[in-house]
């Protein structure tokens, strides 16, 4: 997983131990088609990105 901020890569999470699911693209949306995209576009808004630097900050 790549975690971008402003379309710019910040980090890439890799897996420690291969997990079951979630193998392809779309696996996610397709795991959760109660998934809505403006809730998942406000989990990546500039102000979860200040809460989340006030986390490692503090």
């Amino acid at each position: 997983m790549i975690i971008a901020c402003h379309g710019k890569a910040q980090v890439k999470l890799v897996p420690c131990a291969e997990a079951a699911g979630l193998k392809q693209l779309g696996a996610l949306a397709a795991a959760s088609p109660e998934l809505v995209v403006s809730q998942v576009d406000a989990a990546f808004a500039e102000a979860v990105d200040q809460q989340v630097a006030e986390l490692f900050n503090s």
